[in-house]
């Protein structure tokens, strides 16, 4: 018999991820890599929207970012879509720290966004929903529809107790 654990730690690590990105005030968050597949053009092209009706929300973008467009750096290809005045309301954070600083900035977040139409499976709307966050996605994608799947098992084991010779209370 093989036993699979679940693959995401919703213990929230001691680290205040607001002070070490200097986040201030409420923001919705995007992690993942910093991609064009990821659908980053249209989430950042609605934020400007969003940041007309609502003055004190951010866009946090925490994922690598080594893509580039039309010779220079993914991020500074996405910041032409967004206002002047817009742009300071997002952040790209790079690389986080799953355990330490990730896990943190979730359980902070408004809500998590997943605006990728192509990306067949991610960990960010499972990771999003152990922490109780509401995760937003394309609603044609693979992945909205297998994070919808895996919130209804989700929901119907979640009463269920792990004996306490379980491997998986282990790695938890």
């Amino acid at each position: 018999m093989n036993i699979l654990c679940a693959g995401i730690n919703h213990q929230l690590a001691p680290v205040e991820v607001r002070e070490r990105f200097a986040l201030r005030g409420r923001y919705i968050l995007f992690t993942g890599s910093v991609l064009p597949k990821k659908g980053l053009e249209a989430l950042v092209k609605a934020a400007n929207l969003l940041f007309l009706e609502d003055h004190r929300i951010a866009l946090v973008i925490a994922g690598k970012n080594t893509a580039t467009v039309k010779g220079q750096p993914f991020e500074h290809y996405l910041r032409q879509f967004l206002r002047d005045e817009h742009q300071s309301r997002v952040r790209f954070l790079g690389h986080v720290e799953r355990k330490r600083e990730l896990v943190p900035l979730i359980a902070e977040a408004e809500f998590v966004v997943l605006p990728s139409l192509t990306e067949a499976f991610s960990l960010a709307p499972l990771e999003a929903m152990a922490l109780v966050r509401v995760v937003h996605s394309a609603s044609r994608s693979p992945a909205a529809r297998r994070s919808m799947s895996a919130a209804r098992r989700w929901m119907s084991l979640s009463s269920l107790r792990l004996p306490p010779t379980s491997p998986c209370r282990a790695a938890a």
